[in-house]
């Protein structure tokens, strides 16, 4: 998805960001073509994968100073041009930068598992969770992307223990 964004995807005004695009490696069925594979251009997956997205405001001018450079709204928010970035040099620009931070390498998609988890952490519903993440229900989200950390574990066994709707003897009181 994100080497589909566009600028004009993001309203600068409102803060959100419409998810309508994403671009594809496609295997290619011809075997008289010179190539195996190639990149199109398509719409989301399913309908739950269109979505709108809100920004903090950080981010919004971020955006508005990278359009204004780009000089264009139609351009690519990841390459600044009408060319599209190829999913395969963007993720080698990735793994480039993860290991000039002295991070262990992972995928992109890691990023979405850990920003899964900490809205959970931060006490995002599920549901609106899913919505963001552009799933089709919140079965799947809470099955493949969250991943409680065990500091998360304590922060509610320490909430639970210090409420006062704890009897002597450990059980709930109604």
């Amino acid at each position: 998805e994100i080497c589909g964004l566009r600028f004009e995807d993001i309203d600068l005004v409102s803060g959100i960001l419409t998810v309508s695009r994403t671009v594809i490696r496609i295997k290619v069925t011809d075997e008289q073509a010179a190539t195996k594979t190639r990149v199109i251009l398509d719409a989301p997956k399913t309908q739950s994968s269109r979505r709108q997205i809100p920004l903090p405001a950080f981010l919004i001018a971020l955006a508005a100073e990278q359009c204004k450079a780009a000089g264009r709204t139609d351009a690519y928010i990841l390459t600044g041009t009408q060319d599209i970035a190829e999913p395969r040099t963007y993720y080698r620009q990735y793994q480039a930068i993860l290991e000039a931070c002295g991070l262990k390498p992972h995928t992109f998609h890691a990023l979405r598992h850990s920003f899964a988890t900490r809205c959970v952490e931060q006490g995002c519903d599920p549901k609106t969770l899913s919505e963001l993440l552009g799933h089709a229900n919140v079965k799947i989200t809470l099955e493949r992307y969250v991943h409680p950390s065990m500091r998360s574990k304590r922060a509610v066994v320490e909430r639970l223990a210090q409420e006062d709707s704890w009897s002597e003897t450990g059980v709930a009181v109604p």
